[in-house]
């Protein structure tokens, strides 16, 4: 119950830690190698369970994505699915300069913290990061398009 509350006692520490993530992203990049232009397919690293390397880091010794949604982009789909997401990302951060110069502070804050948060953070596929997208980017117009409007 209250050993929920303590950090101390409730987190992994080992399986959070810096050499866990380091650990997790050199494992997967030298998978990426096995297949670099059409990758390993969706959701791969949850499949793949010959990792090239010993994962010391987390105590069962594997893991279920890759903590880095680029990394998995590349994992999964090879140099076309990080082409695509490049692609993506480009499209994303030039619509900014769509909207009024008040706005843009926030908007490329929001994408600051979207790719921060995709830098790091579990599976790409996850759903409550995928409906968290898809939110933040609704309330995000919604907000964007009544300020221009009260602007106007």
């Amino acid at each position: 119950g209250l050993f929920a509350l303590n950090p101390d006692r409730s987190l992994d520490w080992q399986a959070a830690s810096l050499g866990a993530r380091l650990d997790v992203y050199y494992a997967v990049g030298l998978q990426i190698l096995q297949a670099p232009f059409l990758g390993h397919g969706i959701e791969a690293a949850r499949f793949i369970s010959d990792w090239p390397i010993e994962i010391i880091h987390m105590r069962e010794g594997t893991f279920h994505h890759t903590h880095n949604g680029f990394l998995q982009l590349w994992l999964e789909f090879g140099v076309l699915g990080g082409a695509l997401g490049a692609a993506g990302w480009f499209f994303f951060t030039r619509h900014v300069a769509h909207w009024s110069a008040a706005l843009q502070p926030a908007l490329i804050a929001s994408l600051a913290a979207f790719f921060f948060v995709f830098s790091v953070t579990y599976g790409a596929w996850q759903s409550w990061w995928l409906s968290g997208i898809a939110v933040a980017a609704a309330l995000t117009r919604f907000v964007a398009h009544g300020a221009e409007r009260d602007m106007a």
